[in-house]
């Protein structure tokens, strides 16, 4: 089980190794990592998980989706399409499931992550 972002991106930055490109990324000073969240499910997939956006120093974008099974564990990884907000399990306070960004956006309270959220 994750229990936090750090686990998620490590666990991550071992399964990756496989992909030279990614992994660089990962571990290259310069590089950004952001969690967008839970989604159930995710692009092109029936299981709910993970979107990570990777940035290279280099400003290469990679959006990667972490699948999780039952028990909350990170199983597979795969390069993902795009974003279904429709699917966004946020927001919420626990960063796993809101995100990085995920929080109030803008004077009225309601926005939050790229999307509308009615109170």
């Amino acid at each position: 089980m994750v229990h936090c972002r750090d686990h998620l991106i490590n666990w991550l930055v071992k399964e990756s190794k496989s992909d030279v490109l990614l992994h660089s990324a990962l571990t290259e000073s310069g590089s950004r990592v952001e969690l967008f969240g839970t989604f159930g499910p995710l692009p092109g997939s029936k299981n709910p998980g993970w979107l990570i956006e990777v940035t290279s120093y280099r400003n290469r974008k990679d959006l990667i989706a972490i699948v999780k099974d039952y028990l909350g564990r990170p199983v597979r990884w795969y390069i993902a399409g795009g974003i279904d907000w429709n699917n966004w399990k946020g927001p919420s306070d626990d960063v796993l499931i809101g995100g990085d960004a995920n929080g109030p956006d803008g004077e009225d309270g309601i926005k939050f992550h790229r999307i509308r959220r009615l109170r």
